[in-house]
């Protein structure tokens, strides 16, 4: 066909143009703009989907060399190089956005491997997931989890850290304690990060509940499931992972606040998980452009409860609550 302009906006020079087929049949675009990285998305009829967007919403030296990995799912991932000139880093960095599901860590290793990078992954809500039979935590160079009062493994406040590097190790067992170990002399600008040994002790309590935890979980996503079936949406999870379901959240739709207003009206609390980043008053002033995909889940998603007690009877009244509001 014709060519056509893909950037509506010119920064200086549009440069470095990287293209993906999705498996909706439509393509992603992403280039380089005088050091910032932007993306457009297509559908099947070639029709702009939504504006341009950029993606490095992180303010950097220099952010080149983009590329888009189309996933299985219908998802994207695109990737660039960001030169980083922080207080304690010099270096060239890959990172990325996934536009939907949970990371795909085997294309993202080609990429870090590609750019020379380590791949560090937020894993908060992950202790207990599975993906492709290996655990969250030994999926990549450096994996940081939550260990809050509403994770399935807890320390009261705190989280852990895993790695396969002795040097990242290392780093994090002096940054953690000022810095230094017994000297006093600090190797590293640290900062006081340890947690008393009761966190550390009901952090152990709670470790060894995990595998039962996560089997409630899923019992408890089968029970609403079975009510509710295809009236809501659900969380996609591949047949190959497992999902530790910290949270249970359904796609209501328009029909969201009803949901939300009939439970509250029968005594269930819920929650609406999470308000996107660029609603929040920290973040509002760092925003280039719409975020429609963003607004659109955070307007028609809810969390139902999901805590490990919450009895079968309870689960199926919930459920009925819901399905009756939909209905």
């Amino acid at each position: 066909g014709a060519e056509f302009r893909v950037n509506t906006t010119t920064v200086d020079s549009e440069q470095q143009p990287s293209v993906a087929g999705l498996a909706n049949g439509g393509f992603v675009v992403a280039w380089m703009a005088s050091g910032e990285i932007f993306v457009q998305q297509y559908d099947a009829a070639g029709l702009p989907v939504d504006g341009q967007t950029r993606v490095d919403v992180r303010d950097a030296y220099w952010a080149s060399e983009p590329a888009v990995l189309a996933l299985s799912n219908g998802n994207f991932v695109v990737s660039w190089t960001d030169y980083r000139d922080d207080a304690d880093v010099n270096s060239y960095g890959v990172f990325q956005r996934v536009f939907g599901n949970p990371a795909d860590a085997e294309s993202l290793w080609r990429l870090a491997s590609e750019c020379g990078s380590r791949l560090m992954f937020d894993a908060a809500h992950g202790y207990g997931s599975i993906r492709d039979g290996v655990h969250v935590g030994g999926l990549g160079d450096c994996e940081v989890f939550s260990l809050s009062g509403t994770k399935l493994v807890t320390s009261a406040e705190g989280g852990l850290v895993t790695t396969p590097h002795d040097d990242v190790a290392e780093r994090l067992t002096y940054l953690r304690g000022y810095g230094f170990q017994h000297d006093y002399n600090s190797r590293y600008v640290g900062l006081n990060g340890k947690i008393s040994e009761l966190h550390c002790a009901l952090g152990v309590l709670t470790l060894a509940t995990v595998e039962a935890a996560v089997a409630r979980r899923q019992e408890i996503v089968a029970g609403y499931r079975a009510v509710l079936g295809d009236r809501v949406g659900w969380q996609a999870v591949r047949p190959t992972d497992r999902s530790t379901y910290k949270d249970v959240s359904l796609v209501l739709g328009d029909r969201r606040d009803a949901v939300e207003a009939a439970l509250s009206a029968a005594g269930v609390a819920t929650k609406r998980y999470f308000l996107p980043l660029h609603r929040q008053d920290a973040y509002t002033a760092h925003v280039e452009g719409a975020l429609p995909v963003a607004d659109e889940v955070a307007s028609t998603t809810l969390c139902v409860p999901a805590f490990n007690d919450l009895l079968d009877e309870q689960v199926e009244a919930i459920a009925q609550v819901i399905a009756g509001v939909l209905d």
